[in-house]
């Protein structure tokens, strides 16, 4: 049956349907993630989150996934499309947290930042323990398109902003060149934020920030700093 092109929809109905195949499936389960098929190890990934998010299977597996690229990639996909299912949204949002912890995953932030994943009100937490843990320049270039996209105010984003602020400048190197393209994105958040803020009286603090993190960017000689500086002195 693993090699049957349905076989996640066939396994998933049938364990919702039958308890006493409960046990077969989950041996089957383990098994197929065994076999050298990136195929069989992408299907059966997904019908493994499947089974967590709705009978609660497999969730110490999640949390020791195996090195393997294609099974930690596949599981950390398919969280992120519960996301879209509220009454599933909090049961995956810490698993997620918990995967990108335990494993030295690329994280596809793309996928994750839209209205249909991310409630910037109800998900502010989870958002920032993101923020945290991808070191920022994994997230950087899909949060900035997400809030270009949906944001009406840049104020409303601002802890983020500096929170990925804080991550690329810490985890900054002269040698990471994928790294400097990706503060262009940061480089534009910032001016953006400084810019909204500019004539407002109650924002003095985040103009601070953002002329702090300016400060942090000339003092490791990062990204595109003399644009920034003009952007900036422009705006006086």
């Amino acid at each position: 049956i693993i090699w049957i092109r349905n076989s996640r929809n066939i396994l998933f109905f049938c364990y919702c349907n039958s308890e006493s195949c409960r046990k077969d499936i989950i041996e089957i389960i383990n098994s197929s993630l065994s076999i050298n098929s990136k195929i069989i190890k992408i299907n059966f990934s997904r019908l493994l989150v499947d089974l967590y998010v709705n009978f609660g299977e497999f969730s110490h597996y999640i949390d020791k996934l195996p090195n393997d690229e294609t099974i930690s990639k596949t599981v950390l996909d398919m969280l992120i499309e519960y996301l879209e299912d509220s009454d599933k949204r909090e049961i995956v949002k810490q698993k997620i947290i918990k995967v990108l912890d335990s494993n030295n995953i690329e994280f596809n932030a793309y996928r994750m930042f839209n209205t249909k994943r991310i409630d910037v009100n109800k998900d502010s937490a989870f958002l920032l323990q993101i923020c945290k843990k991808c070191k920022g320049k994994e997230i950087l270039g899909a949060f900035n398109a997400f809030i270009n996209k949906e944001a009406i105010s840049l104020k409303d984003y601002k802890k983020y902003i500096f929170e990925l602020a804080e991550g690329c400048i810490k985890n900054c190197s002269n040698n990471d060149y994928n790294l400097f393209w990706h503060l262009e994105s940061l480089i534009e958040l910032i001016v953006k934020l400084f810019d909204e803020t500019y004539e407002d009286d109650s924002e003095n603090e985040t103009r601070e920030r953002c002329l702090e993190i300016w400060d942090k960017m000339f003092e490791k000689h990062i990204g595109s700093i003399r644009r920034i500086s003009k952007n900036i002195s422009n705006l006086w």
